[in-house]
């Protein structure tokens, strides 16, 4: 070992004689500096978690036949399960189940409490696959069956257990509680309540069926309420769209729909009937030359353009630095929108109500935002817009 070592060679491996006549500290040394020969088919940190996977008692999921085929202890677990009875099997498969059930609920590791969900969940299907007859034993693997399902939200899976862990054994209390808890989530509370009632006939003094109980009955109030109330909402806003739709005809107001589309430049705006009959419009300017736009939310039909742009201009917008736009010195126009009509402009006069306008009969409102066009009278770049038009009215 010390001509190996001096040579620059590996160490010299320890004979089994030699490891033999060493103590923990010695042994730990000499496996460190790499004089202990490793077993061929010792575990590495590459394979250990395949190796592990292999032994009976560490498996994850059910072997296939051809794992059982080339496996003698699995072979021999097979033989030991086969000299037993299908009730003793089935009760077995519980017991592992359990186990990696309540393993499950007390780890904090997702990607363990996943795994041994599915575990448990397998032997609980296994024992039910068993053949056994024992009524009790099938109930409570239905059950706990029931019990994975819930924790995982699979509440239809759940309920189906349940109904058949009921059938198995009347008397199984967490069969009712397991349902109730199931029905309570997928909110049929009548069905819930009735698994409650059910259970409590078995053990009338179950507080916790009692509490699911009461609270199914609180949240089926709860929930009848909402459905009145949508329901008082939705018949008022048909009859709020039917009283609106009626006064724009009797107005005589051409439209093409009344419901604005979904934009943030004109935010939740609609127009609307006051207690007095007059309709209130979300009304768009648009300023051509500076490509800018102003949204009056509320224009009364009754009020005037002017009123509007007094106050809109009543202090100069930052892209009028000439302050051009003054409401003595602006034109209104709109275009006309109906189908086979020219690119014609129409004039509004400024002391003009919003309901007289909308009464022209070559305006025409469409999705409920009547939109005209501000541009400053006998400017250049008003001049030449105004030529672009097939004629200005």
């Amino acid at each position: 070992a010390a001509a190996a070592a001096a040579a620059g060679g590996a160490p010299a491996y320890l004979s089994k004689e030699e490891v033999a006549q060493l103590d923990d500290d010695a042994f730990f040394e000499a496996y460190k500096a790499g004089r202990i020969r490793r077993r061929e088919d010792a575990l590495t940190p590459e394979n250990w978690e395949k190796e592990i996977e292999k032994i009976p008692l560490f498996m994850t999921k059910n072997p296939t036949a051809e794992e059982v085929a080339a496996s003698p202890d699995l072979q021999a677990l097979q033989t030991m399960l086969a000299e037993h009875t299908p009730d003793e099997t089935a009760e077995y498969h519980k017991k592992h189940g359990n186990a990696a059930f309540q393993k499950a609920k007390q780890t904090k590791d997702k990607k363990l409490r996943m795994s041994e969900f599915r575990k448990a969940m397998e032997q609980y299907t296994d024992g039910l696959n068993c053949g056994c007859e024992n009524k009790e034993i099938m109930s409570v693997l239905f059950s706990n069956r029931a019990a994975i399902s819930v924790y995982l939200g699979n509440n239809r899976s759940a309920l189906t257990d349940c109904v058949d862990a009921a059938k198995w054994n009347p008397k199984n209390i967490k069969a009712y509680f397991r349902g109730a808890s199931a029905t309570l989530s997928l909110e049929r509370f009548d069905d819930c309540v009735k698994w409650c009632d059910d259970g409590l006939m078995v053990d009338p003094t179950n507080v916790e069926l009692a509490d699911i109980r009461k609270e199914a009955l609180a949240k089926k109030a709860a929930l009848e309420k909402k459905k009145r109330q949508q329901e008082r909402d939705e018949r008022k806003a048909r009859e709020t769209t039917a009283a609106l739709e009626a006064a724009v005809v009797s107005k005589k107001i051409r439209v093409k729909g009344l419901k604005p589309p979904a934009s943030d430049h004109l935010g939740d705006v609609s127009v609307r009937l006051d207690a007095e009959g007059r309709l209130h419009w979300p009304v768009l300017l648009l300023y051509p030359e500076h490509q800018q736009t102003d949204v009056i939310q509320d224009f009364s039909e009754d009020q005037t353009f002017l009123d509007h742009l007094l106050a809109v201009f009543a202090e100069s917008p930052p892209w009028d630095p000439s302050r051009a736009y003054q409401a003595a010195n602006l034109d209104v126009y709109f275009e006309c929108r109906l189908e086979h009509s020219k690119q014609t402009l129409y004039r509004v006069k400024p002391d003009s109500t919003l309901l007289s306008t909308l009464q022209h009969p070559k305006f025409l409102v469409e999705n409920g935002v009547p939109a005209f066009i501000v541009v400053v009278r006998g400017s250049p770049y008003t001049e030449g817009w105004l030529k672009r038009y097939d004629a200005v009215r």
